[in-house]
């Protein structure tokens, strides 16, 4: 990274550091703006929402505890609020990508609807991604969100 020389001066060794595709912004952004189209909410789609849907396409793992949760197999499921997915959703809101309404949930812009337009129509880009949010994002539903939550405060009490 750097050596310190016997000048005391200081010199930096520029090394590529590459960044996993899954923490780019651009790939985070572009993955929000197809959760917000696919989830085809009229309200909005939550943070939460946002979250679980992001985290589900890390890994198949992942994909099947969400799967597991929305076909009601299992109710032992934690969100992670993943700190790139804050971040790229704001650079988005700033972008002009995606609108935060007034209930606190997202949409997308029109700017943002013609961004996944495109994404779309390409059949080489986010091909994984899109499969899933296709087949998954819908039977996330907010309802089951609130469940999840119901339930996370039933096994709370019954743990004091």
């Amino acid at each position: 990274m750097f050596e310190i020389k016997d000048n005391n001066d200081v010199d930096f060794t520029q090394r590529p550091n590459p960044i996993p595709y899954n923490y780019r912004l651009s790939y985070k952004v572009s993955q929000i703006c197809l959760i917000l189209k696919l989830s085809v909410a009229r309200g909005g789609v939550s943070m939460t929402k946002i979250q679980m849907l992001a985290s589900a396409l890390l890994s198949d793992k992942e994909a099947e505890r969400l799967v597991d949760l929305t076909n009601g197999f299992s109710w032992n499921y934690l969100v992670r609020y993943d700190p790139t997915v804050i971040r790229a959703l704001k650079y988005g809101l700033f972008d002009g990508l995606i609108i935060q309404q007034d209930n606190e949930k997202y949409r997308l812009s029109d700017k943002g609807k013609e961004f996944v337009r495109k994404i779309q129509n390409d059949k080489t880009l986010m091909i994984r991604e899109k499969e899933f949010l296709n087949t998954y994002s819908q039977k996330l539903t907010e309802n089951v969100i609130n469940m999840l939550m119901v339930q996370w405060r039933y096994d709370d009490v019954n743990n004091k």
